[in-house]
């Protein structure tokens, strides 16, 4: 997700549909590499925050991931894209983007990177009920039901019987119904603002905010360090490019799936680098979200199918 990606934001829009099965292959590529890059940044940012202040992490994904940024605004558009019509909503949705940040990367500080990737999916979901609530948009029973499926997904990855939650686990929760906000912004804002637009503005509000949180905690890195830093920014940045394209060159409903390899690179990774073993519920839990994820998506598409045919049919309506 990642999410969020805890990638921190799925484009806002899918720019153009694939024609060809060469195009659609590409984008599948590209999606599985963005999902892999995400993964490794996440396995860089566990790394950090154990010894670095999480607003100090932050602060350096969104700095050094500015340059991704700029290098895709060189190539579309230039300073042209520094132009909005809703300035304000940028602000917030960048206000809201750089505390799911931190929620998610203070989860990576205090759970295992499978156990924290796993409850982040839960972004979906969310989406899903604000769509409802703040957009109007219908939901059936099918999708009702796929979405306390989900949220049983995640209480079985946080086991609320076993004892005391884990509070990190609650931030993760709180992170990704941000997310889910900024998601459905630029649902909003992408009729009017292109994607590229939407990426930097949110980027430099995210580092401007972290920034500024992080003076009273700097701790100033070592070499290595830096290239840590570095490499965050420059991971989460290409990650996003990567992203855009994907979702140009195939349908949501073919990309969007994939995403869902962030949890196997998380468990991979986790055991790889920390020895971390995912307990059965997280295992479980974790099959149970990404099924209610998968169905939601499928019914998304269907539904959006049958407007669309309806509107053909009936244009006037």
């Amino acid at each position: 997700m990642a999410i969020a990606s805890f990638r921190q934001s799925t484009p806002a829009a899918a720019v153009s549909i694939g024609s060809d099965q060469g195009t659609v292959s590409k984008g599948i590529l590209l999606m599985v590499a963005a999902v892999s890059l995400f993964a490794v940044q996440n396995a860089v940012v566990k790394n950090l925050v154990t010894d670095y202040p999480v607003s100090q992490v932050v602060f350096f994904r969104y700095f050094f991931g500015l340059l991704p940024v700029l290098f895709l605004m060189a190539r579309h558009g230039g300073v042209s894209l520094l132009r909005t019509a809703v300035p304000g909503r940028h602000i917030l949705r960048g206000l809201l983007g750089v505390g799911a940040t931190g929620g998610i990367f203070y989860g990576f500080q205090n759970l295992p990177l499978a156990e924290a990737t796993s409850i982040a999916f839960v972004t979906p979901i969310f989406i899903t009920l604000l769509g409802v609530f703040l957009l109007k948009e219908p939901v059936g029973w099918r999708r009702w039901s796929a979405i306390l499926v989900g949220l049983g997904g995640v209480l079985i990855i946080l086991r609320p019987g076993a004892g005391v939650i884990d509070p990190a686990a609650l931030v993760i929760l709180a992170a990704c119904l941000a997310i889910a906000l900024t998601l459905v912004m630029s649902r909003q804002m992408s009729k009017s603002e292109s994607p590229v637009t939407i990426a930097f503005h949110f980027t430099w509000v995210c580092g401007l905010v972290s920034g500024l949180a992080m003076i009273p905690e700097w701790q100033t890195p070592n070499l290595a360090d830096w290239g840590l830093f570095l490499a965050l920014g420059l991971l989460g940045g290409t990650a996003y490019i990567l992203v855009i394209r994907a979702y140009a060159m195939a349908p949501g409903s073919i990309i969007a799936p994939f995403d869902y390899l962030h949890i196997l690179w998380a468990v991979v990774l986790g055991f790889v680098l920390w020895g971390d073993v995912p307990g059965l519920n997280v295992a479980l839990g974790a099959a149970v979200v990404i099924a209610s994820g998968l169905y939601i998506l499928h019914r998304e598409t269907t539904v959006g199918r049958r407007a669309l045919a309806a509107r053909k049919v009936h244009p006037r309506t």
